[in-house]
C-alpha cells in the first residue's frame, strides 16, 4: 500500500449517497467546463469536455452533509490527525477550492480526459493547502491520481493525503464509459504542524 493511503475509507452508504449524487441532475450546483476554450458560456456546458465538479459546503442537502460529517469525523479519528491544527476552506477563491465532488466521464467524439499537472495554492497567511481525497467510483480504466509524477494506485472507497500547495498533481485520462468521481476535503494548516506531517509521510517535493 502506497504511504499517501490513508487508514479512513468510505462506507457503503457514504459511497451510495455521493454515486447518486454524481448520476443525479437535481442540484443546479455542477459547473462543466473545458480549459481549452475561452468564452465562460461553452465553460459551462455538458457539450465542453468530460469534466464536471460541484462544490458541497452549503448544499442543503440533510442526508448529504450528515454523511460529510460522518467522513470527516472519522478522517481525524482514525489517522491521528490533531484536528484543531485544521482549518476547512469554506469558500472558493483563487488557487484555493473548499469541499468538492469531481466527475470525469466519457464524451463521445471528445478525446478522453484527465486534470492538467499542477499546484494549489497556500492560505492567506502562508497555510499550506492540504486535501484528502476519497475515491468514490473508479473507472475502466485510467484516472489515476499522480503525485510527484508518481501514479497512486487507489481503489474505490480509499482515502489519500494531498499536500496540494506543495506537490504537483495530476488526473490521468479515464477510458470507458464508467464515470471517475471523487470527494476532495480541502483544509488550510499551519505550517509547523504541516511541515512535521508532511514528513510524516516522507513523500518528497518537485
Amino acid at each position: 500500500m502506497d504511504k499517501l493511503i490513508l487508514k479512513s475509507k468510505l462506507n457503503d452508504k457514504q459511497q451510495e449517497v455521493l454515486i447518486n449524487l454524481a448520476n443525479s441532475d437535481i442540484h443546479d450546483g455542477w459547473m462543466y467546463y473545458d480549459d481549452s476554450e475561452i468564452e465562460e458560456n461553452v465553460k459551462s456546458t455538458p457539450e465542453a469536455r468530460g469534466r464536471k465538479y460541484m462544490i458541497l459546503n452549503d448544499i442543503e442537502d440533510i442526508e448529504l452533509q450528515s454523511v460529510l460529517s460522518e467522513i470527516q469525523k472519522d478522517l481525524f479519528e482514525l489517522n491521528n490527525l490533531d484536528k484543531s491544527k485544521f482549518k476547512l476552506i469554506h469558500t472558493r477563491e483563487p488557487g484555493l477550492y473548499p469541499t468538492i465532488f469531481s466527475c470525469i466521464y466519457h464524451v463521445d467524439g471528445l478525446p478522453n480526459h484527465g486534470i492538467h499537472t499542477h499546484k494549489d495554492w497556500r492560505g492567506p497567511n502562508d497555510e499550506m493547502q492540504v486535501r484528502f481525497n476519497y475515491l468514490v467510483s473508479k473507472s475502466e480504466d485510467g484516472g489515476e491520481p499522480v503525485i510527484n509524477r508518481r501514479i497512486i494506485d487507489l481503489e474505490e472507497k480509499e482515502s489519500m493525503i494531498l499536500f496540494a500547495s506543495e506537490w504537483l498533481h495530476k488526473g490521468m485520462p479515464i477510458k470507458g464509459k464508467k464515470m471517475r468521481t471523487l470527494l476532495s476535503i480541502g483544509y488550510l494548516v499551519e505550517n509547523e504542524y504541516a511541515q512535521e506531517l508532511e514528513k510524516r509521510f516522507n513523500y518528497g517535493r518537485i
